[in-house]
């Protein structure tokens, strides 16, 4: 019989809440659109730095009644800094994604110090874009967690086998995640992000 440790089970929770967070929350929303975003250092030969990124994505826009969507309740706290007049559209994304970065040479099993450290982020991301005539604002609400459980070792490695590219060495030095005697699970962190554009013609 195999066993699941607390590791197994925190990692699958962690998983699941942040596909719960995508595809469950906002389930009135009617997304329009899709898309898949994939970035690699494949594509320009230098294995380091930030070093793969992977995110799926759903979007809820304008319907042809005009009627715009409505904003969910992950960026709620964040809505009294948006205007509420004058709005042209409006677009409710979710996104769920892993990025990775690593030292500059991933043979080494114990990087230097001064190298960046490999780390990977496993995140949810919901966020409310408005457009009027003059302006666009943003806000985001992003929740993730570090270290093992954001799976950045078994992602990097099944990658680099299917590719062929070198094996990396150094993952049990990654960053790892907020842990306490108290509560010996990975505690996810939360972040808002708020952005204005403005016309310029």
């Amino acid at each position: 019989m195999k066993t699941l440790t607390l590791k197994h089970l925190s990692t699958r929770s962690l998983l699941f809440t942040l596909l719960f967070g995508l595809l469950a929350s906002p389930v009135q929303a009617e997304f329009n659109w899709a898309s898949a975003t994939l970035d690699n250092d494949l594509f320009i030969g230098d294995d380091s730095g930030y070093t793969n990124g992977f995110f799926l994505s759903l979007y809820e826009v304008d319907q042809e009644d005009g009627t715009m969507p409505e904003h969910d309740f992950w960026v709620a706290p964040l809505m009294w800094s948006m205007p509420q007049n004058d709005r042209t559209f409006a677009v409710n994304s979710y996104s769920i994604g892993q990025t990775m970065a690593t030292p500059s040479d991933i043979s080494v099993e114990n990087p230097d110090k001064d190298e960046l450290p490999y780390s990977a982020l496993l995140a949810m991301s919901n966020s409310y874009l408005t457009i009027s005539a003059d302006y666009s604002d943003l806000v985001t609400t992003t929740i993730g967690i570090i270290g093992p459980a954001a799976l950045g070792e078994e992602t990097q490695k099944l990658i680099h086998k299917i590719v062929g590219a070198k094996d990396p060495k150094g993952w049990d030095t990654q960053l790892k995640m907020n842990l306490s005697s108290s509560c010996p699970v990975p505690e996810p962190g939360v972040a808002g992000f708020r952005n204005r554009a403005i016309a310029i013609s």
